[in-house]
């Protein structure tokens, strides 16, 4: 599995260890990004780049799709 990601967030990146689960990926944008605190954590979408378009990763998808990322593979949020 990859071991570390590049987070992306309003024109700023970021790197950070791959995130196990769905929730602590988004406790990862949180910490990299606190001005997001105040935003629902519902409201916080996770998205990988498909073949021609970025795709949103679901909670429930989150661990299957992690095992098939490449190492620094961008997460837009």
């Amino acid at each position: 599995p990859v071991d570390i990601l590049t987070f992306h967030y309003n024109r700023n990146m970021a790197y950070a260890p791959a995130a196990r689960t769905y929730d602590e990926a988004i406790d990862t944008v949180l910490e990299l990004w606190p001005e997001l605190r105040d935003v629902e954590r519902d409201h916080i979408k996770l998205l990988v780049t498909g073949s021609d378009h970025l795709v949103r990763v679901p909670k429930m998808s989150w661990q299957a799709v992690l095992l098939d990322l490449p190492r620094y593979e961008v997460v837009h949020v």
